[in-house]
């Protein structure tokens, strides 16, 4: 098979897609044939283009579950594809047993949390209606379903659709702002001759294209206008720039907490291990490179269960087993919630058969 010059398949050409047999985090199950056929489908047509169902930065770490319209609790999953281009899909098990692609929408979370709509293969991904909502809490219990998500989502749409109207109509062409600002100083000329008194209403317009500026004959017009304009149209105070104090402290609160897994050596003395969050997700992620670790210098080790400990001044504990991810998840969760540190170590001292 030869490629086109620009690196995108011709219609007719076999695209090869390759995903991670193991998904980021749900169901470890395969990503089944059909939804790879649309992400090759996908490609043939779009070449290296990304899908709608493409989901962005990392996976998080919070705790949530995912229920449909009936309140039903439904898994999802994040799968990275590899192959023609590295990105992540969303991928929903739904009730009824299928399993289909998702894109979040609106794009970030809401108060009621995040919005799924599928996405079966079209160029933007908003044919089909919701299909679920994944909601987030502090712990599992803590989360339950409530219908009132569809009517809040239901609004919020209503009330993007109405502001995407009204941008449509305030879009006015530079052209035409200008002969309406020339007709307003006619007019403003003709009362003023007649002994009005002389009052603008002037309409804000939204658009963000810059206006044209006047021409000669505009100009003579607005010269001849006479003081009492100038004071009936009053300028708007300038905006107050915040303090360098108050940017600092705001930047500082925003930041977010960089969470370390310093996992202890099996003899004193020896070097341990750091590694940050962003490279180890999950509770099982966390017990693999610990076990690669401690097999490096015994092939032997087989971890039983991790105590995990906060550098804090509650040195918050937690014991970590094979069953335990929402504890892990609490445990960073914990972590990340310390105020006035850049970065919080959590000590992991292993349970091993040897």
């Amino acid at each position: 098979m030869t490629p086109q010059r620009n690196g995108n398949p011709t219609p007719d050409q076999d695209v090869a897609v390759q995903v991670e047999p193991v998904p980021v985090f749900g169901p470890r199950r395969q990503l089944p044939t059909y939804l790879l056929a649309t992400l090759e489908k996908w490609h043939r047509e779009h070449g290296n283009d990304l899908p709608a169902c493409k989901c962005g930065g990392r996976a998080p770490i919070l705790i949530s579950k995912v229920f449909d319209r009936q309140g039903r609790e439904l898994e999802l999953a994040r799968y990275t594809v590899v192959k023609p281009r590295k990105y992540d899909v969303l991928v929903l098990h739904e009730a009824v047993g299928t399993v289909r692609f998702v894109l979040c929408d609106p794009p970030q979370r809401t108060e009621e949390g995040t919005f799924l709509r599928p996405w079966s293969g079209s160029q933007h991904g908003d044919e089909l209606q919701h299909c679920a909502v994944r909601v987030f809490g502090s712990s599992i219990d803590d989360i339950v379903y409530s219908d009132l998500a569809w009517d809040y989502l239901k609004k919020r749409m209503a009330g993007e659709t109405a502001q995407s109207r009204s941008v449509s109509r305030n879009n006015t062409p530079p052209e035409e702002i200008g002969r309406r600002r020339m007709a307003l100083v006619r007019q403003c000329k003709r009362t003023r001759g007649r002994g009005g008194a002389v009052t603008l209403r002037t309409r804000q317009e939204t658009s963000s294209r810059r206006v044209p500026p006047p021409t000669q004959a505009e100009s003579s017009l607005e010269e001849e206008s006479s003081d009492d304009e100038e004071k009936s149209v009053a300028a708007p105070p300038p905006a107050k720039k915040p303090k360098a104090k108050e940017m600092s402290a705001s930047s500082e609160e925003t930041k977010p907490v960089q969470v370390v897994f310093r996992v202890a050596p099996l003899t004193l003395g020896k070097p341990c291990r750091n590694i940050p969050l962003e490279a180890c997700r999950s509770r099982q992620e966390l017990f693999k490179k610990a076990q690669d670790f401690y097999r490096a210098r015994d092939k032997n080790a087989q971890i039983e269960f991790l105590d995990c400990q906060i550098e804090s001044p509650q040195r918050e504990a937690y014991c970590l087993v094979e069953d335990s991810d929402a504890e892990f998840l609490m445990m960073v969760e914990q972590a990340q919630s310390l105020k006035g540190k850049e970065r919080v170590v959590v000590n992991v001292v292993p349970g091993m058969q040897m």
